[in-house]
């Protein structure tokens, strides 16, 4: 489990719920959690870390390095 996956928990939310909040799919919020897909596009990842109340620095985890 990762950070996403226990903010979401934490939440007490669903991949369905969350993906509604964020206005994207639950597939890559499970890739996101899993670690399948790591990271995402910045603006994808920003309606994200509004959703999960994420900081920057788990922000950051989510958006490729070369997109910060």
């Amino acid at each position: 489990m990762n950070f996403l996956q226990e903010k979401r928990e934490a939440l007490g939310r669903s991949l369905d719920e969350m993906a509604a909040a964020c206005d994207c799919s639950w597939g890559l919020l499970e890739a996101l959690e899993c670690g399948d897909f790591p990271t995402t596009h910045p603006n994808i990842a920003a309606r994200i870390a509004r959703a999960y109340g994420l900081n920057l620095k788990e922000y950051n985890q989510i958006v490729p390095e070369a997109r910060r």
